[in-house]
């Protein structure tokens, strides 16, 4: 039996008081030009601002959007972990994104370029997006483990309000087989992480 959602992504947004972020950039999430299909999940981390009612309108005219909630109870240092196990529980497709509503698709073909480069022996790749040139760069590892430093120390350095270059080995969003998504977030585990 083929497998429909081989091939296919979820991109998983963990959202806090964004209401204005989401309106400039879901609709470049929602917009893909993508022919295998695809999904966007957003997490709302019990905003305080209009971000609830923000999703409700997207909602409405995009059947690929789903939505769910951190309750306020989880409102602790690991939210943000906690809401990306619930927005990947979530996830029916084969590859998951994770990234933040402040990063941008620089096309509507972002995904299609994404599945385009996946290579065979891929397990999670690393984006990170040169603003300049609007183009994407990836970092492809064959294993989690493989990329484990690299993540650590971007989340490190996120946690204290650094922001690394890509020399540094900085990214914009992370894909990973669905499979091996747990043991990407056991890396969030023991850092405090307010972005990705």
């Amino acid at each position: 039996m083929i497998d429909s959602h081989k091939n296919r992504f979820s991109i998983v947004i963990a959202v806090y008081d964004d209401a204005q972020l989401l309106d400039e950039h879901l609709p470049l999430f929602l917009g893909q030009n993508f022919e295998n299909g695809y999904e966007v999940i957003v997490v709302d981390e019990s905003s305080t601002d209009d971000t609830p009612d923000v999703l409700k309108r997207f909602k409405l005219n995009n059947p690929h959007l789903y939505t769910t909630f951190l309750p306020q109870y989880h409102f602790q240092k690991d939210r943000r972990r906690i809401s990306l196990t619930i927005g990947s529980k979530a996830a029916k497709n084969e590859w998951i994104i994770m990234t933040n509503i402040d990063f941008c698709p620089p096309s509507e073909n972002w995904l299609q370029e994404l599945f385009d480069n996946i290579e065979p022996n891929d397990e999670l790749l690393l984006g990170y997006i040169r603003k300049k040139a609007g183009d994407v760069r990836l970092k492809h590892y064959d294993s989690v483990d493989e990329a484990s430093s690299t993540i650590s120390t971007v989340v490190k350095h996120r946690s204290r309000l650094f922001r690394l270059s890509f020399r540094n080995q900085d990214y914009d969003f992370i894909v990973v087989q669905s499979s091996k998504v747990h043991d990407l977030l056991r890396l969030f585990e023991t850092n405090k992480i307010r972005r990705l």
